[in-house]
């Protein structure tokens, strides 16, 4: 296939700017270098005095191929908003003519919208927002896993936390945590909650102080003195009137 046959973009690349700018600036210096010739010169000097006359080759290669890719963007957005600018008026006048189809591609519109935005909204909840704790991108979760059970993993012994805890290097700190439900008596109906067991340095680790009051006491965990809990601000409201 010959150059210049095929397919072409309808607008010129950077590449091919930079191209169009050397071709046009050889052009001018081969002239110019074959006048020299005719006064008498050999063709290298032509050539080095026509390139000396001409000045900061680079910096006029540089200068043209900006300028002339900045003109090349502007076209760009000037075409593309004339477009833009066409194919609405031609959807206003279709949507007006046919008012059945317009409500339907609205709703269909709508539906889209909402439902795109509600896909965004949760998957920036689960995994794009940075965790509500203190430098969330250095918490790392470690879980005990038995060979015999090779399902999730197992719950870990104290002796086994208290190991990682000591002997793990690079832990600032660590806490442990279980998950167990309750039942709320007393004042009011009762009452079904998730209330995890927690070790006193769970709140430390994560870097979440009491927004009233305090966490636990690292004393607080041992047996005899661990019937303490820390009240969400949800349940503090609600079961227990703030």
């Amino acid at each position: 296939m010959n150059r210049g046959t095929g397919f072409r973009w309808p607008w010129r690349r950077r590449t091919e700017i930079v191209r169009a700018v050397d071709d046009e600036l050889e052009f001018h210096l081969s002239a110019r270098a074959a006048e020299l010739e005719s006064e008498g010169h050999d063709s290298g000097e032509a050539r080095l005095r026509a390139e000396r006359e001409f000045g900061d080759l680079d910096g006029t290669r540089r200068y043209c191929a900006a300028s002339d890719w900045n003109g090349e963007r502007a076209t760009r957005r000037t075409e593309r908003l004339s477009e833009l600018r066409f194919d609405l008026a031609s959807a206003v006048r279709t949507l007006r003519n046919q008012p059945g189809f317009a409500a339907a591609v609205v709703g269909t519109l709508a539906l889209g919208i909402g439902a795109t935005t509600a896909i965004f909204a949760l998957i920036r909840a689960v995994l794009l927002a940075p965790l509500p704790y203190r430098a969330p991108d250095q918490l790392v979760a470690i879980e005990q896993f038995m060979p015999s059970n090779p399902g999730p993993g197992a719950v870990m012994s104290p002796p086994n936390y208290f190991d990682v805890r000591t002997s793990v290097p690079g832990l600032a700190a660590a806490g442990a945590y279980y998950d167990n439900d309750v039942t709320l008596t007393g004042t009011g109906a009762p009452t079904r909650l998730t209330a995890p067991a927690v070790t006193p340095s769970l709140f430390v680790t994560l870097g979440i102080p009491a927004a009233l009051g305090r966490t636990f006491a690292e004393d607080e965990g041992s047996p005899g003195r661990d019937k303490l809990a820390v009240l969400s601000h949800g349940l503090w409201v609600s079961r227990f009137a703030s």
